[in-house]
């Protein structure tokens, strides 16, 4: 099992390269949305139940809103993306199970998730606009695999 992930890691590694190093902030933010759908997905694995797919497949696209909200830059489009969320998934709740005090532990994995990882992980774009932002793109991630 760990000889596979590292085989994956050495294949992975020079296409990661090549988009922060040379790709446009287009692809850029599409490696980044797609990293974020895959880490969501699987942060719903290890904290919700298996028969909860609606509710993985509801925050991984709220996850994923949040993020293109990021990558506009607009933090007022940010908080209106963020207010629309929760709204919603507490009239989902109420909707679905009219008893959101069962669901109260649910609804709040499901929120964590969509902040912990849609909120902060798409910031990897805004920072790669910055000046010498590849090289602070190269430096978080030399950091966090150290």
């Amino acid at each position: 099992m760990e000889l596979k992930r590292w085989l994956t890691a050495l294949s992975l590694i020079p296409v990661l390269i090549l988009v922060i190093g040379i790709g446009s902030e287009f692809i850029f933010f599409g490696l980044v949305l797609t990293t974020t759908a895959i880490a969501i997905s699987e942060f719903y694995s290890i904290v919700l139940p298996t028969d909860h797919k609606k509710e993985k497949i509801l925050g991984v696209l709220l996850g994923l809103l949040l993020a293109c909200g990021i990558y506009s830059g607009e933090g007022v489009f940010v908080s209106c993306i963020s207010t629309f969320i929760i709204l919603f998934l507490f009239i989902f709740y109420l909707i679905l199970n009219r008893r959101l005090k069962d669901m109260k532990t649910t609804l709040a994995k499901l929120i964590m998730g969509i902040f912990y990882i849609g909120l902060l992980f798409p910031h990897l774009s805004l920072i790669r606009g910055m000046h010498f932002g590849k090289q602070w793109v190269f430096f978080v991630l030399v950091v966090t695999c150290m």
